[in-house]
């Protein structure tokens, strides 16, 4: 417990200067708490257990987060080694493409909600249809800074993610002893994955300070 304190501590001091935006997010943004109708028209976000001030690239990259189970090979009940297990944890190439594109999007929506605010809190008609003929911009409309920079923000969190469940799972352990095994299994899971990735906070916000 000790050495969980002290990786809080760091990174409590590691965020503290960084230009990182805060929002009410959900807390568990996760596949698994997304719902759509059956035809897709529909989306709805459940489970706001969690939800409350945080930080906006946590709640990002834990929707596009992978290696959520300790998992084994198909072909046997071995454990995967190190590196296949590593493996497991990185987005592909077609996730990392998909992020970018909820990043744009996400920025995008921004910028739309800004420019309709914007214009309720005018006073005036003229400057109102003035205005509506330049609002809703488009993807096009953001410049590749801003899309890096929130990528960065967001890739920044992944150690994060971990962090938080490998806290979330030892205090599950405390109030569940009927699945002590299974609770002691996954804190240890989430633990061993933020001691990997845990470099990236360093690396992703001198990114972000050099963006910025």
């Amino acid at each position: 417990m000790e050495m969980l304190r002290e990786e809080v501590e760091k990174v409590k001091a590691q965020l503290r200067d960084l230009p990182l935006k805060i929002v009410t997010g959900h807390g568990d943004f996760k596949p698994a708490n997304l719902m759509a109708s059956h035809d897709g028209s529909t989306v709805v976000f459940v489970d706001f257990e969690l939800s409350g001030p945080n930080y906006r690239g946590f709640d990002i990259f834990k929707l596009y987060r992978r290696g959520q189970l300790p998992t084994k090979k198909s072909n046997n009940d071995n454990q995967n080694t190190k590196e296949e297990e590593d493996e497991l944890c990185l987005p592909t190439n077609n996730e990392k493409l998909e992020l970018r594109k909820f990043v744009s999007s996400y920025l995008s929506a921004l910028k739309i909600n800004s420019n309709k605010n914007s214009e309720c809190a005018s006073s005036s008609s003229s400057s109102l249809s003035s205005s509506s003929s330049s609002s809703s911009p488009s993807s096009s409309s953001l410049s590749p800074r801003e899309e890096n920079k929130l990528l960065a923000e967001v890739l920044l969190f992944e150690p994060l993610t971990w962090l938080e469940a490998s806290i979330f799972f030892l205090f599950a352990l405390t109030e569940d002893e009927e699945h002590q095994q299974k609770w002691s299994d996954l804190a240890i899971h989430r633990w061993e994955n933020y001691m990997k990735s845990k470099n990236k906070i360093n690396f992703y916000a001198s990114e972000l300070m050099k963006i910025e």
